[in-house]
């Protein structure tokens, strides 16, 4: 019966995830989104000459998967480092548990070492590419039951609001969101964390205040007003301290560059960190 069970609550998550992502058929390769692992398994298994035997399909589908896998490896741990020093706090010990909003959770690399960490009802994501998330539960039995057990809650939106669910959170989280978005998304991202952070919580995300190229910053904000991926979007200290406080919050300055590099030295990525709290 408990097995009959467990499988009853698998099918429904799955179905309820997969009903609702733009892929759901079998990855349909034809009408992808123009970013992202998906994009990019696209253009490199057309450019390839494939092993006689091997489909397109085939070679997308390693890729991503492999794609999912790398991310899963280094980036999980790596992640939830940043965001314990950045809100200064022990999520193991902490009393009460708090509870965490992730806007954009991907491959699930950080939910995979958070959920287990969190009260009930005390995960919830924004992504609007959720079939990432189908794909990281499938594929990982064990951290499935730990997300069935807590409740997590997973939410297909294209926007940065969770408000609709009447829920304050102690923590919202952000990796390589703000890293691929111009002005217009921060406001949008910076509105959206104001609605839900509770009294007293933090936001942390990724960004780049820095030029990549030469490592400069005091640099000027990147020009474009939308999203853009795989290439970056630099946001001046003095553009996201501004955009903060048209909300109500106050920026606290990337992490320092210690940090940073002992970020990069996992994951290869030398991201800047910026944290939100109430003014």
């Amino acid at each position: 019966m408990l097995v009959t069970r467990s499988c009853l609550c698998l099918c429904r998550l799955f179905f309820a995830l997969w009903a609702t992502t733009p892929s759901a058929q079998a990855l349909e390769f034809a009408s992808l989104n123009a970013s992202g692992p998906l994009s990019d398994a696209r253009a490199t298994c057309t450019a390839m000459v494939l092993p006689a035997g091997t489909s397109f399909y085939d070679c997308a589908r390693a890729y991503v998967f492999g794609h999912l896998n790398n991310v899963r490896e280094s980036k999980g741990p790596a992640q939830l480092h940043i965001l314990q020093v950045a809100a200064r706090i022990n999520l193991a010990t902490a009393a009460p548990s708090p509870r965490l909003l992730e806007i954009g959770c991907g491959a699930l690399a950080l939910a995979k070492e958070l959920v287990p960490l969190l009260p009930v009802d005390g995960y919830v994501c924004i992504e609007p590419n959720n079939w990432l998330n189908v794909a990281s539960l499938q594929h990982n039995l064990v951290f499935l039951q730990h997300v069935l057990e807590k409740r997590a809650l997973f939410l297909r939106r294209t926007d940065f609001d969770a408000s609709e669910l009447g829920r304050k959170f102690d923590l919202v989280f952000s990796h390589s969101i703000l890293s691929h978005a111009g002005l217009p998304q921060l406001r949008e991202w910076l509105r959206g964390a104001a609605r839900v952070l509770a009294a007293g919580g933090a936001a942390v995300a990724s960004l780049y205040h820095h030029d990549l190229s030469t490592g400069k910053y005091d640099v000027p904000d990147s020009a474009h007003e939308k999203w853009v991926y795989p290439g970056v979007t630099i946001l001046s200290k003095a553009s996201v301290a501004t955009a903060a406080a048209e909300v109500g919050l106050k920026f606290e300055p990337e992490l320092g560059p210690s940090l940073r590099e002992w970020y990069a030295s996992r994951t290869g990525e030398r991201h800047d960190w910026a944290v939100f709290r109430w003014a």
